[in-house]
């Protein structure tokens, strides 16, 4: 976890809340750093949504506080914050042009009510000079995100990622402290999310504004973000770089999580004094552990042993799925209740249902939990060949 100081955009400190009886934050403390691209990944239900709008200030929690640049804001409105939100829904007005929806929130707080009515504003000095400025941004802003071409026309006649970099760019257009994103890709299809991903990342750079994007998905968390929230249960079971939570999971939960496929959990008995069991094969050892433990095994990192013997584990091939570069292999283990999943090359694959096959992998690419309380153990070498 980021420690919470004054050299932050903005901190979330103790934060819980509850809404009709339902516990949806824990305690939660976090801070956002100037200029990062910051993602809060979880499931549906989690509460990253619900923290997001504590940052906004459109809700209040039920404790704790909330801070900008160590000030308390927690009684601050969306507007006196300075924080841009950009919705799942693109939000757009559909009766306003595209320069009109991106310029509207300079509208509103340049010009005064007088000044915003059309044709009257326009024959007002001080109104002309204002909307003149005010064109100007709206056309830097447009250029940006290269829907210059587009300005006159009416949010209907855009696709859906067009409509969404309008969206954008009206939240960007005010210069805000801070910029939120709640699953603003989730409408688009599986191409223009990809498409936008890269945009949004590249636009983030561009502006230098710290950006918290929330999700649930994994892949834009992790290929977009510098820094990774997994949140669990209004919790934030950990908080680090996409390679730090892929790498080293802090917890079989964030194990179970993270990764493009599955990851293999395998309750095992303690290996106190036990020369054959399968963590001592691997030449692993946890000389202060004694009860149940969880081992992870990515399918990414195993492969099949030349012989069964020679596999720390064993077991019956199941399934076989052809995915084109890769086949799932599914494998019942010996001895065990548990399936697992490995990827081998499909060209090499000479496996067929039924065939006795022993796992093998790196010693590094084992995970170990708890089996109890989920945390992460730390093996040492040691123990078997």
């Amino acid at each position: 976890m980021a420690s919470l100081g004054d050299s932050h955009i903005l901190d979330l400190r103790h934060v819980s809340q509850t809404l009709g009886g339902n516990r949806i934050l824990h305690d939660l403390s976090l801070g956002v750093a100037p200029s990062e691209f910051t993602a809060i990944l979880g499931p549906s239900g989690c509460g990253k949504s619900t923290t997001l709008r504590l940052m906004a200030g459109l809700d209040r929690p039920n404790a704790g506080t909330v801070h900008m640049g160590g000030r308390d804001v927690t009684d601050d409105t969306p507007a006196m914050r300075n924080i841009a939100m950009v919705f799942q829904s693109y939000a757009l007005y559909p009766h306003l042009t595209v320069a009109e929806n991106i310029a509207l929130p300079l509208v509103m707080r340049e010009c005064k009510p007088t000044e915003r009515v059309p044709f009257l504003g326009a024959l007002l000095p001080g109104a002309r000079d204002k909307l003149r400025d005010i064109g100007k941004r709206v056309r830097r802003i447009a250029a940006m995100l290269e829907i210059e071409p587009l300005l006159e026309r009416k949010p209907g006649a855009l696709s859906g990622g067009q409509q969404q970099r309008v969206a954008v760019g009206r939240a960007l257009v005010r210069d805000p402290a801070l910029f939120l994103l709640d699953e603003p890709l989730s409408n688009l299809d599986a191409k223009l999310r990809i498409q936008m991903r890269t945009e949004l990342s590249a636009l983030h750079r561009r502006s230098g504004k710290p950006f918290v994007y929330v999700t649930h998905d994994q892949t834009e968390a992790m290929t977009m973000a510098d820094r990774v929230l997994l949140m669990l249960e209004g919790r934030v079971i950990q908080d680090g770089r996409p390679r730090e939570l892929y790498e080293r999971p802090a917890a079989r939960e964030v194990a179970a999580f993270i990764g493009a496929h599955p990851m293999n959990l395998i309750d095992l008995p303690s290996p106190a004094g036990d020369a054959d069991h399968p963590l001592t094969r691997l030449g692993l050892a946890l000389p202060n552990h004694r009860g149940r433990i969880t081992v992870g095994l990515r399918p990414e990192h195993l492969r099949c042993a030349t012989a069964a013997a020679d596999g720390f584990l064993k077991g019956r091939v199941e399934r076989l799925e052809y995915h084109g570069r890769d086949t799932m292999v599914t494998l019942r283990l010996d001895g065990l209740e548990t399936a697992v999943d490995l990827l081998q090359n499909a060209q090499a694959s000479s496996l067929n249902p039924g065939d006795w096959v022993g796992l093998a992998c790196r010693s590094t690419d084992v995970h170990l939990f708890d089996a109890e309380t989920g945390g992460r153990l730390h093996p040492t070498p040691g123990g078997g060949t």
